[in-house]
């Protein structure tokens, strides 16, 4: 018993089959179709050719971020494509149209510092014996490097130069692997953690591992960032119901923040600027680190004294902790 109901209700279960067959796992690409089966049905379609109108209503029929807009057209198109043979012919719109949603949540002066306070007292459940260590210090990496939090979690000892200060990111978004460079309060931090981490002996070991040695999965870390705002006393509410609200990325977009100013205060253009900060990111080109920019410093701008050595003042230091 397949389910579905449509007049497509036969190409579906078949489609299904031969992704299942593929090896490929179907748990949200079903959940879409049975959907788009579902939306069929209430229309009454009554002919297996679809126009390009009810698939743009289908992709649209509700208030869904864009991440799942995207899904929603990836999962028709595939489906498409594979009854394009049958002589089932279902029309595409020629272009999806989706703009972010996302707005991150940038801490001000007094906020960051009661973060940085709440993480220098973290205490987690009882069997996370290593969370009051890592929860500093990763705390201080995100936003001292601008790391994305996976790349953080999948850091090596070995991709570490604390002689150098500089960080390897080997497996990034994009396939962009980039050298980070850290401002010199960073890598005194890391220095003392790797002391107390007792992890010299062995450079393949992970910096933020959890109690077997493995990658912490980033829903775990999660629930300390919840903590952390919950010992500093800073309450988010959602205008929203898709809002994401302050999280461990946000950092990422205070690192940007924190830089940007930096530059500006020297003087430097804002699109002389954009390059460095896009390869520092890791991101695909200037034009999304433009649009990164510009999401955050619409809502958010401080002033910053200016500094007179670039390379030494760009990225922002970290407080350091005991």
């Amino acid at each position: 018993m397949t389910g579905f109901v449509s007049i497509l209700k036969d190409e579906l279960a078949s489609y299904l089959i031969f992704r299942r067959a593929s090896g490929v796992k179907l748990i949200k690409e079903e959940g879409y179709l049975r959907s788009f089966d579902r939306f069929l049905c209430i229309k009454g379609a009554v002919e297996k050719d679809i126009d390009e109108a009810t698939v743009a209503k289908w992709i649209n029929v509700a208030d869904v971020m864009s991440p799942t807009k995207r899904n929603r057209y990836n999962a028709i198109k595939m489906f498409a494509d594979y009854v394009r043979p049958l002589g089932i012919s279902i029309t595409m719109p020629e272009k999806l149209k989706t703009n972010s949603s996302y707005t991150p949540y940038l801490f001000n002066d007094d906020e960051m510092q009661r973060i940085f306070t709440a993480a220098d007292n973290f205490e987690f459940r009882r069997f996370e014996t290593d969370a009051y260590v890592q929860t500093p210090v990763l705390l201080r990496i995100l936003f001292g490097c601008g790391l994305r939090l996976g790349e953080a979690l999948r850091l090596k000892w070995s991709d570490v130069d604390l002689e150098k200060g500089t960080i390897r990111i080997l497996e990034a978004k994009n396939e962009k692997q980039r050298l980070v460079p850290m401002h010199q309060s960073m890598t005194d931090i890391l220095v003392k953690y790797k002391n107390h981490a007792n992890k010299s002996k062995n450079s393949s070991m992970l910096l933020f591992p959890n109690r077997y040695g493995d990658v912490r999965s980033q829903n775990g870390v999660l629930q300390w960032f919840r903590k952390l705002l919950h010992d500093a006393e800073i309450v988010y509410i959602k205008q929203r119901a898709h809002e994401r609200g302050p999280c461990w990325h946000c950092l990422r977009h205070q690192f940007a923040l924190e830089s940007y100013t930096a530059a500006e205060a020297m003087g430097m253009p804002f699109m002389d600027f954009v390059p460095y900060l896009s390869t520092y990111l890791g991101h695909n080109g200037i034009m999304e680190t433009d649009k990164y920019l510009r999401a955050n410093f619409v809502m958010y701008k401080k002033e910053q004294q200016k500094i007179s050595e670039y390379t030494k003042h760009l990225f922002p230091e970290v407080t350091q902790y005991e």
